[in-house]
């Protein structure tokens, strides 16, 4: 018995790794089933391990991979086993019955420690079959392919596919490569919706074309796609060994696939990702090392990170097992690690759980003759817990706001987005760290909050943004150049600067008041420029007040006091014009005095001068750079004086 026990450092965390044997086998290929799983991890963190030895043996360890059971033999005759377990811890397992030339695919669960009887999954009256793997959706049914072999007329085998539900037990099957070529090698995996992916490996509708990792798709309500497609994109380049496919579904529903290539003349591992239902269009060589790579099998942990494992001949003489991880707030693949690290004989055929919960766990097949070992490597992680919580507005409390971005940073960045009802879940943070929760929104305070992981989920309960309500400040009474009974009255607001892309979402005017400052006895209700031009007032004192109006309300009243005296004034003796009037572009000024030089000044409401002259008669005035709104123009000679008001269009 080989034991190795040794740490290291990885990803910043500490961590023990472990090998162990869980048996032995006559078989070299004792775990050669890449495409299905054969280990898995229970909710408590016992592994659970079948293998072929002349028959399918089970084994379990409750110690972290470093102690297993005695194996025990399910079935005498099964081969090709493929293992998935529940959300209730129960185990299920389906294999091919009756030795090399089977011709039934049966299905056993395991639950209060004993295997069920066999139940027939599909039995062939014709030609036999083999290499059935296993999935499991989040519903808890049971989907099942397989590879039928081909006879007579339709030489060339075929991927056949079943479900199981609690209901009905298992229905009808269904041929899904339906191509001319060999189809071999299937393997599957579900998605969030319980979509259905199946990959496996063909050549086509010519038995000569090069081989090709094809893929079909069973969307829920709609069946399956009308054709396969070809994701490895090997047609032409002459290759013979594209095999050996293997997939997974991430946490938020990507589904990532790997397969064994030889594009570059040399065996590779290679790698492609669907998201939200499209497939990269090119490939990733993960291997990259130039020499003999096979046998590849992925999972995925609960950060959402991607570990592939593989046989790498090292040295070009053995085969070790080895794997790389995909760090997902790297966005890159790690360095490629060793794991048999058993030098003078061949490691081979690893296999890994689809999921990965506490720990990486692997199990491989090595010697060099009869009897093989069954190893197994364990790996833990760092410890991970959830954070939860539920996002609303002041403005509407008791509604979730959907589709909002949740960032949590520290040592490690996570994103999270909140679905319909505003709940949102990091669903696996590492633990003995403190993390800074974000929130913005526009049209709210930004939320910022320090959540501290210790040993434990964290429930944030319902988090309330503030909706944004800053009050009008830099109040402002201005009688320059206006006529007698009225005054400009101007204000500033930081909204102000949102309105023209409209992405402050709460925010909808002003309201201006003048004397009763009192909720609902406004003079104007929301308007949106931050100016208004108080008109027919009188000697007196006065006080006007300007709100800002939200969605959720109306803010508090800010005012400034003023007070209006009228004064004799000499006006022009002859009429003054200013046309047309709206103006856009040319703006004609013209007095009935045609002798007299007559000065004027154009105002803004601000009761600042845009432009000033002087003319005799009539002059023109381009207006074109001016900013829509409205102005008042000053005529005067000596003392007397006129004002006109003008719209800019």
């Amino acid at each position: 018995m080989k034991y190795i026990l040794f740490s290291f450092l990885l990803a910043l965390s500490f961590t023990v790794n472990a090998q162990n044997i869980i048996g032995q086998s006559s078989q070299s290929t004792a775990t050669e089933r890449n495409n299905a799983r054969l280990i898995v991890e229970d909710n408590s963190g016992r592994l659970h391990v079948v293998y072929y030895n002349n028959g399918i043996y089970y084994s379990f360890s409750e110690t972290k991979g470093l102690t297993w059971s005695t194996p025990f033999l399910i079935d005498e005759i099964g081969r090709n086993p493929s293992l998935v377990i529940d959300s209730n811890n129960i185990l299920h397992l389906v294999y091919k019955n009756g030795g090399i030339s089977a011709f039934d695919i049966v299905y056993r669960k395991f639950s209060n420690s004993e295997w069920s009887a066999a139940e027939i999954v599909y039995h062939d009256e014709i030609t036999n079959i083999s290499r059935p793997v296993l999935a499991i959706d989040a519903n808890g049914a049971l989907h099942c392919v397989w590879q039928r072999a081909g006879f007579s007329s339709t030489p060339n085998s075929e991927i056949w596919y079943c479900k199981r539900d609690q209901v009905n037990g298992w229905q009808t099957a269904v041929n899904v490569s339906n191509s001319y070529g060999a189809s071999e090698y299937p393997t599957l995996t579900t998605d969030l919706s319980n979509n259905i992916h199946v990959f496996w490996k063909d050549s086509g509708e010519d038995i000569g074309n090069d081989k090709m990792v094809l893929y079909r798709k069973f969307t829920v309500g709609f069946g399956w796609d009308l054709n396969y497609t070809n994701l490895s994109n090997t047609t032409g380049n002459g290759s013979s060994l594209t095999m050996d496919p293997c997939a997974v579904t991430d946490i938020q529903g990507n589904i990532h696939l790997v397969w064994k290539d030889n594009q570059t003349g040399v065996r590779e591992i290679y790698y492609k990702k669907c998201t939200n239902g499209t497939w990269d269009s090119n490939f990733t060589n993960i291997s990259n090392s130039m020499v003999a790579s096979s046998y590849p099998s992925i999972s995925t942990d609960t950060q959402g990170n991607l570990f592939v494992f593989w046989s790498e001949k090292i040295g070009g003489v053995y085969f070790e097992t080895v794997y790389k991880k995909f760090e997902v707030n790297l966005n890159s693949w790690s360095e490629m690690f060793n794991v048999s690290n058993s030098a003078s004989v061949d490691s081979n055929y690893p296999n890994a759980p689809s999921h990965i919960k506490s720990k990486i766990s692997l199990i491989w097949t090595e010697g060099e003759s009869s009897p093989y070992s069954i190893f197994c490597y364990t790996q833990m992680l760092p410890s991970v817990y959830s954070i939860s919580g539920t996002i609303e507005g002041d403005d509407n409390p008791g509604i979730g706001i959907s589709g909002l971005i949740v960032q949590l940073s520290g040592d490690h960045n996570y994103e999270a987005t909140t679905l319909t009802n505003g709940i949102f879940t990091f669903p696996a943070v590492l633990d003995n760290n403190t993390y800074t929760l974000t929130i913005t929104k526009s049209g709210y305070e930004p939320y910022i909050s320090t959540v501290i992981m210790n040993g434990e989920n964290v429930d944030l309960g319902t988090i309330i943004l503030n909706e944004l309500r800053s009050l009008p400040y830099d109040l402002q009474i201005n009688f320059d150049g206006l006529p007698q009974g009225q005054a400009a009255f101007t204000w500033s607001h930081d909204n102000m600067k949102k309105l023209s892309v409209n992405n402050s979402k709460s925010f909808i005017g002003f309201n201006i008041y003048l004397n009763d400052t009192t909720y609902g006895n406004q003079l104007y209700a929301e308007i949106t420029n931050n100016h208004y031009l108080f008109t027919n007032l009188v000697d007196g004192n006065y006080i006007a007040g300007v709100s800002c109006v939200y969605s959720s309300g109306e803010t508090e009243i800010v005012t400034i006091p003023f007070t209006v005296i009228l004064a004799n004034v000499s006006y022009l003796s002859e009429k003054v014009y200013a046309y047309p009037n709206p103006v856009s572009s040319n703006l004609i000024l013209e007095t009935e005095n045609s002798n007299d030089n007559t000065m004027y000044e154009i105002l803004n409401l601000n009761s600042l001068a845009v432009l000033k002259g002087n003319f005799v008669g009539r002059t023109c005035i381009q207006t074109t750079s001016f900013a829509s709104g409205i102005y008042f123009i000053k005529f005067w000679r000596g003392n007397d004086f006129e004002l006109i008001k003008i719209i800019k269009k």
